[in-house]
Protein backbone atom coordinates (compact mmCIF):
# COMPACT_ATOMS: atom_id res chain seq x y z
CA UNK A 1 0.00 0.00 0.00
CA UNK A 2 1.33 3.41 -0.60
CA UNK A 3 1.79 6.13 1.18
CA UNK A 4 -0.40 9.18 1.53
CA UNK A 5 1.39 12.57 0.08
CA UNK A 6 0.14 16.68 0.14
CA UNK A 7 1.90 17.79 -3.08
CA UNK A 8 1.39 21.97 -2.52
CA UNK A 9 1.40 24.02 -5.32
CA UNK A 10 0.73 20.82 -7.51
CA UNK A 11 -0.27 22.80 -10.70
CA UNK A 12 -1.18 20.73 -13.50
CA UNK A 13 -0.14 17.77 -11.27
CA UNK A 14 2.71 16.53 -13.35
CA UNK A 15 4.95 15.09 -10.12
CA UNK A 16 1.10 14.12 -8.42
CA UNK A 17 0.02 12.04 -11.42
CA UNK A 18 3.43 9.81 -11.48
CA UNK A 19 2.92 9.44 -7.64
CA UNK A 20 -0.59 8.52 -7.75
CA UNK A 21 0.63 5.85 -10.76
CA UNK A 22 3.08 4.78 -8.27
CA UNK A 23 0.21 3.87 -6.18
CA UNK A 24 0.43 6.34 -3.58
CA UNK A 25 -2.82 8.53 -2.31
CA UNK A 26 -1.77 12.03 -3.51
CA UNK A 27 -4.08 15.06 -2.78
CA UNK A 28 -2.87 17.85 -5.23
CA UNK A 29 -3.36 21.50 -3.88
CA UNK A 30 -2.95 24.70 -5.98
CA UNK A 31 -4.62 28.47 -5.78
CA UNK A 32 -5.05 27.88 -9.53
CA UNK A 33 -8.18 27.05 -10.61
CA UNK A 34 -7.55 26.18 -13.71
CA UNK A 35 -4.37 24.53 -12.68
CA UNK A 36 -6.62 22.02 -10.50
CA UNK A 37 -8.87 21.68 -13.95
CA UNK A 38 -6.33 20.58 -16.11
CA UNK A 39 -5.11 18.26 -13.11
CA UNK A 40 -8.17 16.76 -12.51
CA UNK A 41 -8.62 16.45 -16.27
CA UNK A 42 -5.35 14.42 -16.57
CA UNK A 43 -6.52 12.03 -13.73
CA UNK A 44 -5.96 13.18 -10.53
CA UNK A 45 -7.81 11.75 -8.00
CA UNK A 46 -7.81 13.92 -5.04
CA UNK A 47 -7.73 18.03 -5.72
CA UNK A 48 -7.98 20.62 -3.18
CA UNK A 49 -8.06 23.86 -4.75
CA UNK A 50 -6.92 26.86 -2.05
CA UNK A 51 -3.96 28.86 -1.23
CA UNK A 52 -1.76 26.69 1.26
CA UNK A 53 -1.23 30.12 3.35
CA UNK A 54 -4.41 29.75 4.31
CA UNK A 55 -4.88 26.49 5.29
CA UNK A 56 -6.30 25.48 8.15
CA UNK A 57 -6.77 21.67 8.58
CA UNK A 58 -5.16 18.58 6.83
CA UNK A 59 -7.11 18.02 3.47
CA UNK A 60 -8.77 14.86 2.79
CA UNK A 61 -6.74 12.72 4.60
CA UNK A 62 -5.89 13.41 8.61
CA UNK A 63 -2.17 12.57 8.21
CA UNK A 64 0.30 12.85 5.29
CA UNK A 65 3.16 10.49 5.24
CA UNK A 66 4.98 13.13 2.87
CA UNK A 67 4.06 16.88 1.80
CA UNK A 68 6.09 18.31 -0.94
CA UNK A 69 6.79 21.76 -1.86
CA UNK A 70 8.44 21.39 -5.46
CA UNK A 71 9.31 23.71 -8.27
CA UNK A 72 10.29 26.44 -5.67
CA UNK A 73 7.63 26.45 -3.52
CA UNK A 74 9.55 26.44 -0.11
CA UNK A 75 8.49 30.12 0.47
CA UNK A 76 5.22 30.57 -1.28
CA UNK A 77 4.17 32.11 1.96
CA UNK A 78 6.16 35.22 1.55
CA UNK A 79 8.42 36.22 4.11
CA UNK A 80 10.16 34.00 6.64
CA UNK A 81 7.62 34.69 9.59
CA UNK A 82 4.84 33.60 7.44
CA UNK A 83 6.95 30.91 6.17
CA UNK A 84 7.65 29.51 9.29
CA UNK A 85 3.80 29.70 10.25
CA UNK A 86 2.81 27.67 7.52
CA UNK A 87 6.01 24.72 7.53
CA UNK A 88 4.49 24.41 11.52
CA UNK A 89 1.15 23.76 10.39
CA UNK A 90 2.30 21.51 7.92
CA UNK A 91 4.31 19.58 10.27
CA UNK A 92 0.79 19.03 12.36
CA UNK A 93 -0.57 17.86 8.95
CA UNK A 94 2.71 14.99 9.02
CA UNK A 95 2.31 11.22 10.41
CA UNK A 96 4.84 10.55 12.88
CA UNK A 97 8.44 10.58 11.32
CA UNK A 98 6.95 12.46 8.54
CA UNK A 99 8.88 13.85 5.73
CA UNK A 100 8.83 17.30 4.49
CA UNK A 101 10.64 17.60 0.55
CA UNK A 102 11.14 21.06 -1.06
CA UNK A 103 12.96 22.74 -3.74
CA UNK A 104 14.36 26.16 -3.08
CA UNK A 105 16.11 28.51 -5.14
CA UNK A 106 18.92 29.89 -3.58
CA UNK A 107 18.86 33.51 -4.35
CA UNK A 108 22.55 34.70 -3.43
CA UNK A 109 24.18 31.66 -5.96
CA UNK A 110 24.10 34.25 -8.89
CA UNK A 111 26.75 36.99 -10.71
CA UNK A 112 23.32 38.77 -12.76
CA UNK A 113 23.42 41.99 -12.66
CA UNK A 114 20.13 42.26 -12.54
CA UNK A 115 19.38 39.89 -9.75
CA UNK A 116 22.53 41.56 -7.67
CA UNK A 117 20.37 45.00 -8.31
CA UNK A 118 17.18 43.21 -7.21
CA UNK A 119 18.74 41.88 -3.92
CA UNK A 120 20.60 45.31 -2.83
CA UNK A 121 16.78 46.97 -3.69
CA UNK A 122 15.19 44.51 -0.94
CA UNK A 123 17.93 45.05 1.48
CA UNK A 124 17.63 48.70 1.69
CA UNK A 125 13.42 48.61 1.79
CA UNK A 126 14.36 45.66 4.91
CA UNK A 127 13.19 42.95 2.74
CA UNK A 128 14.81 39.52 2.31
CA UNK A 129 17.20 39.70 -0.44
CA UNK A 130 15.30 36.96 -2.51
CA UNK A 131 11.54 37.98 -1.62
CA UNK A 132 10.52 38.62 -5.38
CA UNK A 133 6.43 40.31 -6.18
CA UNK A 134 5.44 37.68 -8.97
CA UNK A 135 2.09 36.52 -11.27
CA UNK A 136 1.35 34.26 -13.12
CA UNK A 137 0.50 35.23 -17.00
CA UNK A 138 -0.11 32.34 -19.41
CA UNK A 139 -2.22 33.67 -22.59
CA UNK A 140 -5.37 35.40 -21.43
CA UNK A 141 -4.90 33.75 -17.68
CA UNK A 142 -3.25 36.58 -15.38
CA UNK A 143 -2.86 35.65 -12.01
CA UNK A 144 -3.24 38.64 -8.74
CA UNK A 145 0.48 39.33 -7.64
CA UNK A 146 2.09 37.79 -4.69
CA UNK A 147 5.53 37.46 -2.69
CA UNK A 148 7.03 34.15 -2.81
CA UNK A 149 10.75 33.88 -1.03
CA UNK A 150 13.79 32.19 -1.79
CA UNK A 151 16.63 31.71 0.34
CA UNK A 152 19.83 30.07 1.11
CA UNK A 153 20.66 27.13 2.46
CA UNK A 154 21.97 28.60 5.54
CA UNK A 155 18.69 30.39 6.22
CA UNK A 156 16.62 26.78 5.37
CA UNK A 157 18.44 25.30 8.29
CA UNK A 158 17.69 27.83 11.04
CA UNK A 159 14.04 27.88 9.68
CA UNK A 160 13.73 23.71 10.10
CA UNK A 161 15.62 23.84 13.17
CA UNK A 162 13.55 26.54 14.73
CA UNK A 163 10.35 24.82 13.99
CA UNK A 164 10.50 20.77 14.45
CA UNK A 165 12.19 19.61 11.67
CA UNK A 166 15.47 17.76 11.50
CA UNK A 167 17.06 17.85 8.14
CA UNK A 168 17.85 14.46 6.27
CA UNK A 169 19.39 15.55 3.14
CA UNK A 170 20.30 18.10 0.80
CA UNK A 171 20.64 17.51 -3.09
CA UNK A 172 22.54 20.42 -5.16
CA UNK A 173 24.05 20.38 -8.24
CA UNK A 174 27.15 22.71 -8.21
CA UNK A 175 25.83 24.56 -11.21
CA UNK A 176 22.39 25.34 -10.69
CA UNK A 177 20.75 27.80 -7.43
CA UNK A 178 18.25 25.43 -6.65
CA UNK A 179 18.73 22.68 -4.22
CA UNK A 180 16.41 19.97 -2.72
CA UNK A 181 15.81 19.00 0.85
CA UNK A 182 14.23 16.20 2.82
CA UNK A 183 13.36 16.97 6.35
CA UNK A 184 11.95 14.40 8.77
CA UNK A 185 9.04 15.69 11.34
CA UNK A 186 10.64 15.15 14.82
Amino acid sequence: MGSTILDVGCGVGRIAIYLQKKGHKVVGLDSCPTAIQIAKARGLQYTLLGNVCELKSSPIFYTFDTILMMGNNFGLCGDIPNTERLLKRLNSFLSPNGLLIFSCLDPLNTDNPSHLAYHEQNCKKGRPPGLVRIRIHYQNIVDKWWDLLFVNVITVNKILENIGYQKVSIYQNISSPVFYIVAKKL
